[in-house]
């Protein structure tokens, strides 16, 4: 008999487990991979642009389904998608023939007040915006980019989300993009705030861009890296003041320099520049440096900028890494 109960609580072990395993996929999962050929490898931009428009209707379509939150989009290469606690960002972009990539975006957002998913499809409004980091956009107003990377905050038990973004501006230059994500009470988006400090030639920004050319490479991700911070200490001669050499030996004081290196999670970007000073604007002429690799730490809810980060991801014994004396009141939730 016992052992019949024991087989009985392993089978039911295993039903489980297969439960919480089981991949979910979209239904017409099939009309969603047709319309994705397309856009890929149309033979014009009319065509690409116009199964577009059915994909993203049936994606709409898709989203509004109960258990949309749930499904799995893997198979879809062309959408990137980014998984909150309680939302999903899906965003993707059709290649032009001219080098340009058009984005297009889609948030689905579960309702704090009755549970319920909300679907809100996001208009991209980035040509008509005379500053663009300096601007909040709202319900559903969106600089456009395709996110590829995502990083939960928490600032004053707000939920916040940092996003790293790529946008195919045209056949000449393109570019990286820094954003925060936020919802409203009603399920709307809020792109932009002001939590980035310190940022070279940029006063107080919602969001970064950074616009570079299209042979160009530019790393941008969130990592585990090294940075340095220089100390400087005055070492004083010991002489008395009327001392004939009293003048000499204040001159001669030494200035100790000392360099510490620390462990953080970051954003880490390489630094761009023109390539001399009259292209400057042309930004088909701006290139990433890549030895040059600079970052921004979470410190006190703003992104702080740091120059002089060491690309390498692991710490080492002789490293002065103290995790538990790190100066930071954020919270960094955890999920996938």
């Amino acid at each position: 008999m016992k052992q019949v109960i024991i087989i009985i609580n392993i089978l039911l072990f295993n039903v489980l487990i297969a439960q919480k395993n089981t991949i979910i996929y979209p239904p017409q999962l099939d009309s969603l991979l047709y319309y994705e050929n397309i856009i890929k490898n149309g033979l014009n931009d009319f065509e690409k642009l116009q199964s577009n428009e059915y994909f993203n209707r049936l994606m709409i379509e898709i989203l509004s389904y109960p258990d949309a939150y749930k499904f799995n989009f893997d198979t879809i290469k062309l959408l990137s998608v980014l998984k909150g606690e309680d939302f999903l960002l899906i965003t993707w972009g059709v290649p032009l023939n001219n080098g340009k990539t058009i984005p297009y975006g889609l948030t689905l957002k579960k309702l704090p007040r009755n549970n319920n998913y909300k679907v809100l499809e996001l208009k991209n409004v980035k040509d008509s915006l005379q500053d663009p980091e300096q601007a909040i956009l709202k319900n559903g107003d969106w600089y456009g980019a395709i996110y590829y990377q995502i990083i939960p905050i928490e600032v004053n038990d707000i939920k916040y989300y940092t996003l790293l973004g790529w946008d195919g501006e045209n056949g000449l230059y393109q570019s990286k993009v820094i954003d925060i994500l936020g919802f409203s009470y009603n399920g709307q988006t809020i792109f932009g705030k002001r939590m980035f400090k310190n940022i070279p030639d940029k006063k107080n920004p919602t969001r970064l861009i950074f616009r570079y050319s299209t042979d160009a490479v530019m790393s941008l991700r969130y990592d585990r890296q090294s940075y340095e911070v220089n100390t400087t200490k005055t070492k004083q001669k010991n002489k008395p003041k009327n001392s004939k050499n009293y003048s000499k030996a204040q001159k001669a004081d030494k200035k100790i320099v000392k360099t510490k290196r620390y462990f953080d999670e970051m954003i880490i970007y390489n630094s761009i520049s023109p390539l001399n000073k009259f292209v400057v604007g042309q930004y088909q002429f701006y290139y990433p440096n890549a030895e040059d690799l600079v970052g921004l730490q979470l410190i006190d809810n703003k992104w702080v900028y740091r120059p002089n980060i060491d690309a390498r991801n692991a710490p080492d014994a002789q490293d002065n890494y103290y995790p538990a004396k790190k100066k930071t009141t954020n919270k960094v939730p955890q999920y996938h």
